[in-house]
């Protein structure tokens, strides 16, 4: 029968009287802490932006988990790959690893150099288009043209977005016991079958990523951000307040009542905003935990029969050349 609570509880308390050592008596290392942005102006302002971004993510991650999953379940058919018990214990591997912490570190990584990027696009964009072209003109003899008048900003940006995209790509499969498994059975797999799995293994990770991790944080994060609502709110109107009492100064110069002013309509277009970023988001945390658990079951669901198919049909295949190894854990 199992053990209650309490009588477990007391076990413990008994074995450190006991023994005044172990780990179950140790105090635990305290952990940072961090406190709420709410009461600063700068987060103040962006905070509606944040509320709006997060919710549409969310709905963003939850579309595209789905989508995923449904594609998921046509990979069992993929004709070009050979050696169906192997691919089924890559893609379990790729399944593990999505939500092991050396993946969601690496993808939480990538994430943020992402964003990075996309922010900074234009302006890096410019910059090295700009050292192109003067590069080129240089070499041509020709004078260093105009600025704006630049030929190579298109395939830079293109040029730039691959690149960065692909390297993010290769970061997280260097990390990857699937892809290991891959690599090494490559010459058995040929080269468009070791691509139809690797593309197969990198959906299956970022899929279970999605649903037990990116999702479920997005969650907590959204709940986050409501609590912080009323707080913000204050900071906002604290601050109008404030401005609007350093305006009534007849002593400011013409550029200190300026500089009030336009911090002042900075601060009302926050604030005009938050009532109705608030408004727009209806998610409640029943209602995103309900969306979590049926896009974790759906994948759970799929990824059994998915595995189940390839290993049923890995028992009666046949070929004429030798088949992928297995990995070490293989199921039996």
């Amino acid at each position: 029968m199992k053990t209650s609570k309490p009588k477990r509880t007391w076990a413990i308390v008994a074995l450190c009287l006991l023994t005044g050592a172990g780990v179950a008596c140790q105090k635990q290392p305290k952990g940072p802490t961090i406190e709420t942005s709410s009461s600063s102006s700068e987060y103040a302002l962006i905070y509606p932006d944040e509320v709006r971004n997060s919710s549409a993510k969310f709905d963003t991650l939850s579309e595209e988990a789905k989508n995923n999953t449904a594609t998921l379940a046509s990979y069992s058919g993929a004709p070009e790959i050979e050696g169906k018990l192997f691919a089924a214990d890559v893609l379990e591997s790729a399944s593990n690893e999505g939500r092991s912490e050396v993946y969601v570190s690496a993808a939480q990584e990538d994430e943020a150099v992402e964003r990075f990027f996309e922010d900074e696009r234009d302006d890096l964009t410019r910059r090295v288009s700009g050292s192109v072209q003067a590069s080129l003109a240089k070499q041509s003899g020709e004078p260093k043209p105009e600025s704006g008048d630049n030929t190579v900003s298109g395939a830079v940006s293109y040029g730039l977005k691959e690149g960065v995209k692909k390297s993010l790509e290769n970061r997280l499969r260097e990390r990857s016991d699937a892809a290991m498994l891959i690599e090494s059975n490559k010459e058995a797999l040929g080269k468009k079958g070791a691509e139809a799995l690797q593309a197969q293994a990198d959906m299956v990770a970022h899929t279970a990523y999605l649903v037990e991790v990116a999702l479920p944080e997005l969650k907590l994060k959204l709940l986050r951000l409501s609590e912080q609502a009323k707080d913000v709110q204050n900071t906002l109107d604290e601050e109008l307040e404030g401005l609007s009492e350093l305006l009534e100064d007849s002593a400011l110069s013409k550029e200190e009542r300026a500089s009030l002013e336009a911090r002042k309509a900075l601060v009302m277009e926050a604030r005009q905003q938050l009532d109705g970023a608030l408004r727009g988001v209806t998610k409640t945390e029943e209602s995103m935990q309900k969306t979590i658990d049926e896009l974790q079951k759906s994948y759970e669901d799929t990824m059994e029969a998915l595995l189940r198919d390839l290993r049923k049909q890995g028992e009666t295949e046949t070929s004429a050349k030798p088949l992928p190894r297995r990995g070490p854990r293989a199921s039996a």
